[in-house]
């Protein structure tokens, strides 16, 4: 006996008790949409924080290169929080850099007071 006709006629099957499910096809799609969205949210948008009359702000912006860093530090958005170049800790100092970097797309070493100045552009 050939092997078609032991295992059948060749011909496919279709079952048409069960059913098809496109919503999980579309609940798919959404779902890849969100989680791509998201993505494209957390590394393109950031934003810091701001003290005025007592009251903390976000001010979100867009950034000028792609990060996963979405929480900066704006060691400057305060007037009281002005220190010269000598007097910041790498801690600092590293934050003012990535400020500057992904919000206003300088890129620095910040090596001189004026590359600091540069930086404190709000």
């Amino acid at each position: 006996m050939p092997w078609k006709y032991r295992y059948g006629s060749g011909q496919s099957h279709s079952y048409p008790d069960r059913p098809t499910c496109p919503s999980k096809s579309s609940g798919m799609k959404k779902s890849l949409f969100i989680i791509a969205l998201t993505l494209l949210t957390a590394l393109f948008v950031g934003y810091y924080e701001v003290l005025e009359d007592a009251e903390t702000r976000s001010v979100v912006f867009i950034k000028q290169s792609p990060t996963f860093q979405v929480k900066f530090r704006h060691l400057f958005a305060n007037d009281a929080d002005d220190k010269p170049l000598s007097q910041l800790s790498n801690q600092e100092r590293q934050a003012v850099i990535n400020y500057c970097k992904y919000r206003l797309g300088v890129t620095t070493d910040l090596k001189t007071q004026d590359e600091l100045e540069v930086c404190k552009q709000r």
